[in-house]
């Protein structure tokens, strides 16, 4: 009995711990309300056509230039190449959906 309260009273013991160790890793960290993705009433023109130059190494992709809405009107932002975070990740580009009477913007990700 004795032997099953201690191993009890560890196991809620390391539980305690591992919250703090957490809780002192999280302090100082910033969270960041999610934005609400503004709704732009005007279209995006068409995609620019772009020449993707030759990558300069097998960890790099390419992310195609994209409108992007300033406030007042549509600007173009150019194509980059960017760094996998790992070997099997795929670049899903960003892209304009027509939502809500007008066009967002939905943030490309790897998957």
């Amino acid at each position: 009995m004795i032997k099953v309260v201690a191993a009890d009273r560890l196991r809620r013991l390391a539980l305690a711990g591992s919250v703090l160790l957490i809780a002192a890793a999280l302090a100082g960290c910033v969270v960041e309300q999610p934005r609400r993705a503004a709704v732009v009433v005007a279209a995006p023109p068409p995609p620019r056509a772009e020449y993707a130059p030759p990558p300069p190494n097998e960890r790099m992709v390419w992310d195609p230039g994209h409108w992007n809405w300033n406030g007042a009107q549509y600007v173009w932002v150019p194509g980059h190449y960017m760094e996998r975070p790992n070997p099997g990740a795929r670049w899903e580009a960003g892209r304009w959906v027509a939502q809500n009477g007008g066009w967002v913007w939905v943030e490309g990700a790897w998957r």
